[in-house]
């Protein structure tokens, strides 16, 4: 939506974005923002400290990484003469607020310090128009107006904008500014007022900034909806359904920012409670998610609470009228897993506490190297009976080889052979790609980047894209003790992020694909393609660290921890 789409942008071009408006007689002084501005917003975007917030991006060199983009490279040019970054500063003194309205209806409104931080804005606006009004085409398209205590201005007919006292002000309706600065009737209701607004601010003030977004009105958009529906599979009900359910049936959403130190943490709040298909999503009183696995060349790792069993049993709501994705996970099960009871004898041997591990790939120089090298990943539970159980799952594993190289036969693709190895004495099976016949062994295909491997050691399976993982994640979960419980938590999915110059470094060395697929996707110059890589690369290495977790705990609460530079 396009409401939306200038709320995402607000921040990288909010001095764009400056204006304010003015009458025949000396200005009133205006109400706060939040009492200015009139209900019914499909979003509100509030920045408290913008000097704070800017001060940290530039400390943590985050605006010399987002140089390539467009709108803060032209504002870098017209704000530098004007005093750049103190200019700035002066205009947001009082907070930046942005509220985007049904029918493409966007105001931004900025604070000034004082009417006198507003004077550089009207000298470069009056120069602007000047130039502006030499065009032909020009017309009453282009003006700027003096007004007692400030002034107003466009400079194409398209974004107006205007000033008063120390507020500014811009719209791409002239009648939406024009309103604003009117005599407020009676019954006039402000964002401030706004029962569902007011209930959001309570969980999101107190820091840097906040973002609200009315899901009543954006639910109602059939885009909007769509863009939460998803693909409608079992992999994506399981790992993110609880996220889409939870915003589909929320009154509000919103997002939190602070900044502390080398830190900065967004948490997101939805007011949205679960259906109880979701309920395999949530932990169960006195139990929680497991501790993360620790492994060499770790990039990112996941633990997460998914009880399949309560999953299966919930199919036909999940999936209603039996879709085609409920007919196809059911239907694969069954061929995998001979006819058992799919619920009783198979979900429910699973452990609901699930944990993911990625990481960088180290290749066996007597293989070779793939011409572009992908991290391997793995994914480690816990069953019930595993001495039982251990043959039945790798049974189903094996029949999923075996569908896989009967798929590429008929495309005349390579096949994957089976095979046993042995670590720390567990014996383990896995799968590789022969090597015979490949000329060039520093550029294998990308195939060679997985040997997929199946491990059992204890209570524990290990299921792994490379054998090399499956031997690292032998040697963590031998080092835990699985008689002691795990800790209780209302967490259901947590994500840990290890050094973002790793993740950097292993994008680098996929530079020539990941620029080929932009050039190709987007239409971007190769040159200006390879200036966003080069700068989403810096923005990489600046981070330390980052974790998200997600509660069902009174709706859904998410919190995103980075750590800066």
């Amino acid at each position: 939506m396009k409401a939306i789409d200038v709320v995402g942008r607000a921040w990288a071009s909010l001095v764009l974005l400056l204006a304010c408006a003015a009458y025949a007689q000396a200005p009133p002084a205006l109400p706060k923002a939040l009492e200015w501005l009139p209900q019914g917003a499909l979003a509100v975007l509030r920045i408290e400290q913008p000097a704070e917030l800017l001060d940290a991006a530039s400390r943590w060199g985050l605006l010399e990484a987002l140089s390539s983009n467009p709108d803060l490279s032209n504002l870098e040019r017209l704000l530098g003469p004007l005093g750049g970054k103190s200019l700035v500063s002066g205009l947001t003194a009082g907070g930046l607020t942005v509220a985007a309205y049904p029918g493409d209806r966007t105001v931004i409104v900025a604070d000034a310090r004082d009417a006198s931080s507003l004077e550089p804005i009207h000298k470069l606006a009056q120069t602007l128009v000047a130039l502006q009004k030499n065009s032909p085409k020009a017309g009453d398209r282009v003006f700027y107006r003096e007004h007692p205590g400030g002034a107003s201005w466009t400079f194409d007919g398209k974004q107006f904008f205007a000033s008063m006292g120390g507020r500014l002000a811009m719209s791409s309706r002239a009648d939406v500014l024009k309103a604003l600065f009117q005599p407020r009737p009676a019954d006039f209701q402000p964002l401030s007022s706004w029962t569902v607004l007011a209930e959001a601010r309570k969980r999101l003030e107190g820091g840097a900034g906040w973002l609200f977004l009315n899901l009543a009105l954006l639910n109602q958009d059939p885009n909007f909806r769509k863009s939460l529906a998803g693909d409608g599979s079992a992999l994506d009900v399981i790992v993110a359904g609880f996220l889409r359910q939870s915003l589909q049936n929320a009154p509000w959403a919103g997002l939190a920012l602070r900044i502390e130190g080398g830190e900065f943490q967004i948490r997101g709040f939805s007011d949205g409670r679960l259906p109880r298909a979701m309920a395999f999503t949530t932990p169960a009183p006195g139990q929680g998610l497991l501790p993360k696995l620790s492994v060499p060349r770790e990039l990112a790792s996941a633990s997460l609470w998914r009880d399949l069993a309560l999953f299966y049993s919930a199919r036909d709501v999940i999936f209603p009228e039996r879709s085609s994705a409920g007919i196809l996970f059911e239907n694969f099960m069954e061929i995998f897993f001979s006819g058992r009871d799919l619920k009783n004898e198979v979900f429910a041997r699973f452990h609901p506490a699930v944990r993911l591990v990625v990481a960088e790939q180290r290749y066996d120089p007597a293989i070779g190297v793939p011409e572009e090298p992908y991290p391997a990943v793995a994914l480690v539970f816990r069953v019930d009976r595993p001495d039982e159980f251990g043959e039945i799952f790798e049974e189903a594993w094996q029949k999923a080889i075996g569908i896989t190289n009967f798929t590429r036969g008929q495309q005349a693709q390579p096949g994957i052979i089976l095979d046993k190895a042995t670590h720390a004495g567990v014996t383990f099976t896995y799968g590789y790609f022969s090597v015979r016949g490949e000329k060039d062994r520093g550029k294998l295909p990308a195939r060679f980047n997985v040997r997929p491997s199946l491990a059992r050691t204890g209570p524990y399976f290990i299921l792994s894209s490379t054998d090399q993982l499956a031997r690292d994640l032998i040697d963590a979960v031998r080092r835990e003790d699985g008689r002691t419980p795990p800790p209780a938590s209302a967490a259901h999915t947590l994500i840990e992020i290890g050094s973002g110059a790793q993740i950097a470094a292993l994008l680098e060395a996929n530079r020539a694909s990941y620029l080929r697929q932009n050039v190709l996707s987007s239409g971007k110059k190769p040159e200006a393609a390879a200036k966003e890589f080069d700068n989403n690369l810096a923005l990489l290495r600046r981070i330390a660290g980052a974790t998200l977790a997600f509660t069902s705990a009174d709706g859904q609460t998410a919190e995103l921890t980075v750590r800066i530079k």
